[in-house]
């Protein structure tokens, strides 16, 4: 019972957190508002209502009788109704970024610099427009509700029965992090939600192990003895460690079989699960656009180097200098595809217009991972 109903929980605050999102989104929005930036935040909802639909369909499954279906089915149909309107609103964000994109990446125009012709400022506005009031309010942000608190992660009443308590946690460990590896593997889940499950474990057995140590103080100062159980709390905080370094690398295990993203990339570069090589054949002409292109690989660390994906920064030229590119994106190494079945292969390869949007490199930072590389940088 006590499963079920977190799970429920947990199903209730996703969505809850991921509508609070989507409505302060919609009272903030502007016409100026960056496009780029609002288009994150509404892909990253759009994927947790889809997690949370599908988990809305696994809990009377993984709980029978456990769980009420239809609150299950009308929370569902309200999350439907959200994800929806957060689809909408980003598929009308499309255009604009795509129009951001094709500014930004115009290539570079050789040749002596032009004088830039004066333009013609008018100071004047017309008087039927109304213009930016300084009075107005701003909205007031949402209040966050606060889910009810936790239980402890262990009764703290009798001492018998806590020590008890936590011997169960400490031996349900490896049962926890096998069950949620293959949870991770089910349809629809998102890596940063599993990551999560583990590290709210990791919280439970850290308050565990204070809990029994507190415990195991208070009744020595009160008989004398206490339950021979004084390493209890040293393994719960091992479990802990444990549990989080099995966090990061399920995350590191999903994201390396999604179609390549910027942020996928710079996550696993932060956790040292991919590391970037310089492909020394150079600049490599294209037959569609007839420019050129320098690869770099982004090799698997946590699978004996293995290529995982690669990047491409285009130039004009042979001799365009190394910062000048045209345009950087990922996408799958052709030795990673051939591994793969034909299947699996072909639906990473293609690719919708968020795909290529979020394939693009365009995070100065992220760049000079590769540009570093260059011999005129070393």
């Amino acid at each position: 019972m006590e499963d079920a109903r977190w799970a429920v929980s947990m199903v209730v605050k996703r969505a809850a957190l991921a509508g609070k999102e989507i409505a302060e989104m919609m009272r903030n929005a502007t016409e100026h508002a960056q496009p780029e930036e609002r288009s994150e935040r509404l892909l990253n909802i759009v994927d947790e209502y889809i997690s949370v639909s599908q988990r809305i369909d696994e809990l009377p499954v993984d709980y029978p009788e456990l769980v009420e279906p239809v609150p299950l089915q009308r929370l569902k149909t309200l999350v439907g109704e959200f994800q929806q309107l957060a689809q909408e609103k980003l598929d009308s964000l499309l255009p604009r970024i795509n129009q951001s994109q094709t500014a930004t990446q115009k290539p570079p125009t050789a040749g002596p610099s032009r004088p830039r012709p004066k333009a013609t400022i008018s100071k004047t506005r017309p008087r039927d427009l109304p213009g930016k009031s300084t009075d107005a309010p701003k909205p007031e942000p949402l209040p966050i509700i606060q889910p009810k608190a936790p239980r402890p992660a262990i009764q703290t009443k009798d001492y018998t029965q806590a020590v008890i308590d936590a011997l169960d946690l400490d031996l349900d460990i490896d049962d926890f992090i096998q069950r949620t590896q293959k949870d991770a593997l089910r349809p629809k889940r998102l890596p940063a939600d599993m990551q999560d499950i583990f590290d709210q474990k990791a919280v439970r057995l850290e308050q565990a192990a204070d809990i029994i140590k507190k415990m195991n103080v208070k009744a020595l100062k009160n008989t004398g003895e206490m339950l021979p159980v004084s390493r209890l709390p040293f393994d719960l905080r091992e479990g802990a460690t444990r549990m989080r370094r099995e966090g990061i690398a399920t995350r590191a295990k999903m994201l390396k079989t999604r179609k390549p993203r910027q942020s996928d990339f710079q996550w696993l570069l932060d956790h040292a699960h991919v590391r970037v090589v310089r492909n020394n054949a150079g600049r490599i002409k294209t037959r569609q656009y007839k420019d050129y292109f320098q690869e770099y690989q982004i090799l698997d660390t946590a699978n004996l180097d293995q290529p995982l994906w690669v990047a491409h920064f285009h130039y004009p030229a042979l001799n365009t200098p190394a910062s000048r590119f045209t345009a950087a994106h990922l996408k799958i190494a052709d030795q990673r595809l051939r591994q793969l079945s034909p299947e699996i292969a072909q639906a990473l390869s293609s690719r919708s217009p968020w795909d290529n949007y979020l394939r693009i490199l365009s995070d100065p930072v992220l760049q000079a991972e590769f540009l570093k590389l260059e011999p005129s940088a070393r």
